[in-house]
């Protein structure tokens, strides 16, 4: 009716069709020490949060999928358990991936992703070693002879010891007790106060494989440390290739990697001062990594 307002229909919305639920199974990680701990520390992973919306989660699949080069990890005891371990013992990032099943058979939609950090802590100095032995088929497994032994060493500035190359100048590697070293991982350094954090202590040793092997010291004292890694025995696999990082106050402050050894050979790496934390390579007069050849200490072969 002319004058009369008229009221125009609403347009109608429609929603959108987002279909079913999904019914495929969810992967949920935990992992109990929380996403950055310390090297050497024993993670536990867990996939029981994991569930399926019609079923029961009855598969796990783990994968490592980044970890910092040249020192990988494997779960424990299987990648296919509800909750496997993970000892975590170089510096860097690390990335998990879980994928699960229900009883049904049906995988999850997605797997699940979980990023661990592990950071030098509490001490200043953290130097860590690994090396990789392509002659060595399986450099993951353990017992007597079973890989390549390279040992990390390091000096105190009072170290003296043997005169290896006859130049009048000791050396210093295999001091007692001014080398920290397998033989002597936690020598008495600096202050006999048990209260003073001024001893290194040499966390791990590994005698059949590719490390890593780690060194820490938690109050340097003022003067001039040295880093030196051995070739102890190679056990018939041929030439290493070891790499060393240093730490400082948590941060990697010195990385050089790819140094090739051969059995006994000795690499002077660096010197660090204990003052200010500054890493200075030891290079011979070519501009390379300083190696002496045939390091055979006597009291030690």
């Amino acid at each position: 009716t002319p004058g009369v307002d008229t009221i125009e229909p609403a347009d109608v919305i429609t929603p959108p069709d987002f279909g079913p639920p999904p019914t495929c199974p969810v992967a949920v990680i935990t992992v109990e020490e929380g996403d950055e701990v310390s090297p050497q520390t024993l993670v536990h992973l867990s996939g029981a949060d994991s569930f399926s919306p019609v079923g029961v989660v009855t598969q796990w699949v783990w994968e490592v999928i980044d970890h910092p080069l040249g020192c990988p990890v494997s779960p424990k005891p299987s990648a296919q358990v509800v909750a496997p371990k993970v000892e975590l013992n170089c510096a860097g990032n690390y990335e998990f991936q879980l994928s699960v099943w229900d009883d049904l058979g049906q995988v999850c939609c997605a797997p699940a992703k979980a990023k661990v950090i592990v950071v030098p802590c509490c001490g200043a100095l953290h130097i860590e070693l690994l090396w990789d032995t392509p002659g060595d088929p399986d450099q993951t497994d353990e017992g007597p002879e079973a890989g390549t032994d390279v040992d990390l060493h390091f000096l105190h500035p009072y170290a003296q010891g043997w005169d290896a190359d006859d130049d009048g100048i000791p050396d210093g590697w295999f001091d007692q007790p001014w080398d920290c070293f397998w033989f002597n991982a936690h020598p008495e350094w600096g202050s006999i106060d048990p209260a003073a954090d001024d001893n290194p202590h040499l966390d791990r040793d590994d005698t059949d494989g590719m490390g890593p092997e780690n060194i820490n010291l938690d109050d340097p004292e003022p003067g001039t440390y040295r880093v030196g890694v051995h070739c102890w025995d190679d056990h018939g696999y041929g030439p290493s290739f070891a790499t060393v990082r240093v730490y400082f106050m948590g941060q990697m402050i010195f990385e050089m990697a790819g140094v090739s050894l051969v059995n006994k050979d000795l690499w002077e790496v660096c010197t660090i001062d204990g003052a200010t934390g500054t890493v200075t390579p030891t290079l011979d007069a070519a501009g390379d990594p300083f190696i002496r050849t045939d390091f055979v200490h006597p009291d030690f072969f």
